[in-house]
């Protein structure tokens, strides 16, 4: 009986282990402007909302997109962040950064 329930302990921990380290493996962007999370990695699309300053997002992957015209360079690094909503989009460096490998598929 003893053995059993160390089994199931045993198991339960495993699977919490891998949940939470499949979490910390996502990264995230900090973002350190206000700015618009668009439909893709252009300008030329439209919002799906806006990021905040000095706030964190989700982010699987970056994509080299259509350059940003922020003023000062043209940014062509887009990050694919998740927003509180639920919704994705791309956020351009210019506004947010963080250390994120390159998307596979986008």
């Amino acid at each position: 009986m003893g053995n059993k329930c160390t089994v199931q302990l045993i198991s339960a921990l495993l699977i919490v282990l891998g949940i939470l380290i499949n979490q910390s493996s996502a990264g995230t962007v900090l973002c350190r402007r206000i700015g618009p999370a668009n439909r893709c990695p252009a300008d030329t699309c439209g919002p799906v909302g806006i990021v905040r300053i000095d706030h964190q997002y989700p982010s699987e992957c970056y994509v080299i997109g259509e350059p940003h015209a922020d003023g000062q360079q043209k940014s062509r690094k887009w990050y694919k962040i998740t927003l509180p909503n639920g919704k994705q989009g791309f956020i351009n460096m210019f506004y947010c950064n963080g250390d994120v490998p390159r998307c596979k598929n986008t």
